[in-house]
Formats: structure tokens, C-alpha cells, sequence
């Protein structure tokens, strides 16, 4: 009867070890459900730029923030780490890249997201849909209270960029980049 139990409990403690290492080697890069909003630390990429799929439109764009931002001397670079903020379902299902501007005090601060479509016009809807969505309770709920916004549309690409200046060490290098970002394209306005 002895052994039976001792069988019991060692059969146990290996599923309960096989289940742990699963889950930590399986569900490392398995992002949490969302219900229908994507969390900041879920990419639907195993690129820490975003998706692969983005052609030389989104990189026209990506030229254009670089330029932008760097007549301002704040640098850019690819990102570092997948990064997906809050979307609206059209963003959720597009294309992106993401780059990050250079802000010392706040390293991990600063992601630019890129969207392309196949159209402008398409663009303009995915843009009118998440100005709507971040004006909404549901879509802001998802953001800090401070949070402002930049929605740009640049053809058939989207720029946005979010920042909370209460949570940031230094407000105005954030500031810096959004009034950079409000220079290229059209506003997408966001209202609600």
C-alpha cells in the first residue's frame, strides 16, 4: 500500500514539473487572451520591429519619422523588444513596424508604431476607427488617464504614438517627439 503511494506521489510531482517547464518554455511567447485589445507587451510578431510583412511604404514612413526626429537631435532605432499597444480591430490585424525614439530618461519609452495598408483610403478608415476606439470607454480604459495621443496618416500609413507624461521621468522629451511626429501627414483627430 506503501508503494502505491509513494508511486501516487512521485507520478504527481513529475506531472506538476512537466506542466511547469510547458509552461515556461511553451508559453514564453504565447501572449495572454485580450479580449479583443492587444496588451502593450503582446506582438503578434516574432520581429521586435513588428510585422514582417511591411513593404517599402512603411519604410518611406520609417524614413520620414527618422528625418523628423532627428532635425529635433533626438535619435531612432528599430525596436528592441516587441511592442503592441492598444488597437482597434483594423490595427490588429495590419502590418506594422515599430521604431523607438532615443529618451534617456525613460528607455523604455518612446515606441512608434507604423501601420500600412493597401490603401489611403483604407488607411483613413483603420484611422477614423482607432481615434474612435481610443475616444471610447473601452478603448481608453486601456490607457493611463494622462495618456496623449498622435495619430498621423501618412498615405497608406498610420504613425501613433502614446505617451503619459505623469509616468515619465522626463514629460517634455516625450512632448518633443509628439509635437515632431504632429509635423508629418495629416491628424487623424482623436475626440470624446
Amino acid at each position: 500500500m506503501r508503494a502505491i503511494a509513494a508511486i501516487a506521489a512521485g507520478l504527481v510531482v513529475f506531472v506538476v514539473v512537466l506542466v511547469v517547464i510547458g509552461s515556461t518554455i511553451g508559453g514564453a511567447d504565447t501572449p495572454a487572451p485580450s479580449l479583443g485589445v492587444a496588451s502593450p507587451a503582446a506582438s503578434s510578431s516574432a520581429s521586435p520591429a513588428g510585422s514582417p510583412t511591411t513593404s517599402a511604404v512603411s519604410q518611406a514612413t520609417r524614413a520620414e519619422i527618422v528625418a523628423r526626429l532627428a532635425a529635433r537631435s533626438i535619435g531612432v532605432e528599430d525596436a528592441r523588444a516587441p511592442y503592441r499597444p492598444p488597437e482597434s480591430p483594423l490595427l490588429q490585424s495590419a502590418p506594422r513596424l515599430v521604431v523607438e525614439a532615443f529618451l534617456p530618461a525613460d528607455p523604455t519609452a518612446g515606441q512608434i508604431v507604423v501601420y500600412e495598408f493597401p490603401s489611403v483610403a483604407d488607411a483613413g478608415s483603420a484611422g477614423r476607427e482607432m481615434a474612435r476606439f481610443i475616444a471610447s470607454g473601452p478603448g481608453r480604459v486601456n490607457f493611463t488617464p494622462d495618456s496623449l495621443f498622435v495619430l498621423r496618416q501618412l498615405g497608406e500609413t498610420l504613425i501613433f504614438y502614446t505617451y503619459a507624461p505623469g509616468s515619465l521621468a522626463e514629460p517634455a522629451a516625450a512632448a518633443a517627439v509628439a509635437e515632431a511626429l504632429s509635423t508629418i501627414g495629416s491628424e487623424v483627430p482623436i475626440t470624446g
